[in-house]
């Protein structure tokens, strides 16, 4: 399966949502979500159990948002992972969304790739078009961005020394540099609510 990593602080109503969307969708590909509770730990007490996700609470610190990648990549095995926003919705007509961007990964050579979205910088906004089914880009943006876990291994994850801002272009160009390629699926939409 793919583990999806979600850091999210406070934020229960719309990662209520996110996970409601992913789970709708996860009979078309096997998934598992790996939520980073920053926030307070009974946050996420209105969420209850369900055996496609698990939360990682870490006692009420604030790791922030690479912080909290890190520490969900800590407790991840899959060879896959995905870094996502708890506001991200997978809308129903999307329901094979995980399997279009794990088909990409047949080609060895590619590293990352990304969907597009309403709100979003560069090439991955959903207003940008082009005839094919990817195409290669110079960066992802870190919203939400399917890795090959190896390759975040051999590159060293998230610079935490980044706060908010390039981090998610930080780890693309480390990615680059080992000549491993980031794509972008366009056919793949997602919205991002927030932003």
């Amino acid at each position: 399966p793919v583990q999806v990593i979600i850091p999210t602080y406070n934020q229960p109503k719309l990662l209520a949502e996110c996970l409601s969307s992913i789970g709708a969708t996860k009979l078309s590909y096997p998934v598992e979500v790996i939520v980073v509770n920053n926030g307070h730990p009974a946050s996420l007490n209105m969420l209850g159990h369900q055996p496609f996700f698990k939360i990682i609470q870490t006692g009420g610190r604030n790791l922030g948002w690479e912080g909290g990648l890190i520490e969900g990549l800590k407790h991840s095995t899959s060879e896959f992972v995905m870094f996502a926003n708890d506001d991200i919705f997978i809308q129903a007509a999307q329901n094979n969304w995980i399997r279009k961007m794990m088909e990409t990964f047949s080609n060895q050579e590619i590293a990352g790739v990304g969907p597009s979205s309403n709100f979003v910088m560069g090439a991955q906004h959903m207003t940008f078009r082009t005839p094919y089914d990817s195409i290669e880009v110079p960066y992802l943006i870190g919203f939400c961005a399917l890795y090959r876990r190896k390759v975040l291994d051999e590159v060293g994850w998230y610079d935490e020394s980044y706060f908010l801002d390039g981090e998610d272009i930080d780890l693309c160009w480390k990615i680059k540099k080992k000549a491993y390629r980031i794509v972008y699926y366009p056919e793949v939409s997602i919205i991002h609510i927030k932003g």
